[in-house]
Order: C-alpha cells, then sequence, then structure tokens
C-alpha cells in the first residue's frame, strides 16, 4: 500500500512540473549577449573557491543561447551560457586540477552555476 501511495505522489509531482514546447524555448527574452562573462562567472566562482587569487578559468568558446528546463530540485534557467574549467589552489596550496562547471547568465547576472564533471 505504501509503494502505491508513494507512486501516485510521486505521479502527481512529475506532472505539476512545466514543460515547454521548443517555439516557447525559442520565444524567451535571454537578455543581451554578455560582453563581460569572464568577469561575471569569476566572481561568481570566487565565492565557492578556498583560494580565488590563484584561479584559472578556462572558457570552453564563447556563450551561446542555454536552456535549462526545470526539475524537482531546481528551477528552470536561460540565458547565455557555457563551460569553464576552473583550477585553484586546495587547503593544502597545491592546485587540485581541472573542475568543470555549466554557467548561464541573463541580464548581467549568473542565474546558474554547477559543476558538471
Amino acid at each position: 500500500m505504501k509503494a502505491k501511495t508513494f507512486l501516485i505522489v510521486l505521479a502527481l509531482l512529475l506532472c505539476g512540473c512545466a514543460v515547454r514546447t521548443q517555439d516557447e524555448i525559442y520565444a524567451l527574452d535571454y537578455g543581451p549577449y554578455p560582453e563581460n562573462y569572464q568577469e561575471l562567472v569569476s566572481i561568481c566562482a570566487s565565492g565557492q573557491l578556498i583560494d580565488p587569487y590563484s584561479a584559472h578559468y578556462e572558457f570552453q568558446g564563447l556563450p551561446t543561447q542555454q536552456y535549462k528546463g526545470a526539475g524537482l530540485l531546481a528551477d528552470e534557467a536561460y540565458g547565455w551560457g557555457g563551460i569553464v574549467a576552473i583550477n585553484a589552489k586546495n587547503r593544502l596550496g597545491g592546485y587540485a586540477g581541472r573542475a568543470y562547471f555549466q554557467y548561464i547568465i541573463r541580464y548581467g547576472r549568473v542565474v546558474w552555476f554547477v559543476q558538471v564533471g
């Protein structure tokens, strides 16, 4: 009985997630192209790094229009984004190695920044 109730609740949660059509995604307001995207990403990342002054950023191409749909744990995000590799010093003072992050910028603000690899 508990499993059946769980499945019903799960189905209701999944049905409650809004799904956009491809035409709606194209029509979204992604904002202006962020000319200062490198600065915005480095400011956002510096709050998560132990030694932000040692960080080396490797942007994987120029920002493109990005859309990330809503899920159970996160709201949707859209704007201009891409991937950046960041290598910074750890607590022991040595470089930790590249960590890859996805970012999305909209109207001069980072609205999505998450580690992907």
